[in-house]
């Protein structure tokens, strides 16, 4: 199967199902986003009526209404991330279902090459990172990126000169933050391949438990186990150090171990 031309394409064509339930998140996490440029103008508000000597009705409607803005963003933030889990485990259902049904239409000689334990993680374990992933992606990377727009819109409409400045970091931190994206993805693939390599020979060697007993292969069976888990430890440190939730021994290996 050819690889998709954008990573975001399988995604879409999972939520695609769940429209309704997509726009009504992107409405709350959008709010939610909102909101907490409003506390600062309700804030200076507050002060130069203060400093105008305004009556104390006044700035006890703008401190309530601090307060409620206030209240509303996390009520709001609480719903996004609510809302986020529930997308992101409701599509990768779908994507275990796909994925379960495609690897039981294989041949025998897929599944020769593939032990069960490595097909578990590649279905379950992979899709579930990516679950826990999108869970937490959007309510704080899409969040905060819309508020920094937000941010960017205000702090110009204020002073054109400090929002350039503004737009020029926000840039260069995009740029550096997409850079080291890129080199971190293959990495991080390479880890769940040997992740589910490790995985699946474990499940082989404890389904031939009684073989490797009566072979006398129990070494040969630890020697492997010892390769693969030091493929793992490899592929979590990698050149540039440990991946981020890599252990520092995997499965209680040595770095030295299968050398």
């Amino acid at each position: 199967m050819p690889a998709p031309s954008s990573n975001w394409r399988p995604l879409a064509a999972l939520l695609r199902p769940m429209l309704g339930r997509v726009a009504l998140f992107a409405a709350v996490l959008a709010a939610g986003s909102a909101l907490p440029l409003a506390g600062p103008q309700l804030l200076r508000a507050f002060i130069d009526r203060a400093v105008a000597g305004r009556s104390p009705t006044v700035l006890a409607g703008i401190a309530g209404a601090y307060i409620a803005v206030a209240l509303a963003g996390q009520a709001l933030a609480v719903a996004a991330t609510y809302g986020a889990a529930r997308l992101a485990w409701a599509a990768a259902n779908e994507l275990r279902a796909e994925l379960a049904a495609h690897a039981l239409g294989q041949d025998l000689s897929f599944h020769g090459a593939h032990p069960p334990g490595e097909l578990i993680e590649r279905v379950d374990g992979d899709v579930t990172a990516l679950s826990e992933f999108l869970s937490s992606f959007a309510p704080n990377v899409v969040g905060n990126g819309l508020t920094l727009v937000g941010v960017l819109v205000v702090v110009t409409l204020e002073d054109w000169r400090v929002g350039l400045a503004l737009l020029a970091f926000a840039a260069v931190a995009a740029v550096v933050v997409v850079r080291l994206r890129n080199a971190a993805v293959p990495q991080a693939v390479e880890e769940r391949v040997a992740t589910a390599g490790l995985l699946g020979g474990i499940e082989e060697r404890l389904a031939g438990a009684d073989d490797l007993r009566t072979l006398g292969g129990g070494g040969h069976a630890l020697r492997r186990h010892g390769t693969a888990a030091a493929a793992l430890y490899r592929a979590g440190t990698g050149p540039r150090g440990p991946a981020p939730g890599s252990g520092s021994f995997p499965w209680g290996c040595s770095p030295s171990a299968g050398r």
